[in-house]
């Protein structure tokens, strides 16, 4: 019975320093911006519920799986962790997306005046 209760307390530490490794991770721009990325591998970054893009039936397994993974990322670690971090990273990846509109207008322009 104690090499059980050995076990149970090695697990026990191990995912409370998993959740703070989750936590550290949330708390810094750098560790959310690694996470996003993860998540827009995953097809879930930025896409709101029922709004899935369907390629059919082979790509659509693909991406169901892969969203399933992203979606208990968000779930088992993140929301638990930090309720506000998702909506924190969607904020930072607006700027980024306004970032590269304003270069990509300013390349457009530019590209124009060389005419």
């Amino acid at each position: 019975m104690s090499d059980l209760t050995h076990l149970e307390k090695a697990q026990a530490l191990q995912e409370k320093n998993l959740m703070a490794a989750w936590r550290a991770m949330l708390s810094h721009e750098a560790g959310r911006l690694v996470l996003w990325s993860l998540l827009d591998k995953a097809g879930i970054a930025k896409v709101g519920a029922g709004m899935f893009m369907h390629f059919g039936s082979d790509q659509d397994a693909l991406l169901r799986g892969r969203q399933q993974v992203g979606g208990e990322i968000l779930d088992e670690f993140v929301h638990s962790n930090d309720p506000e971090a998702y909506f924190v990273m969607l904020k930072e990846a607006d700027v980024r997306d306004d970032e590269l509109r304003i270069a990509a207008e300013l390349t457009e322009t530019e590209g124009e005046q060389e005419e």
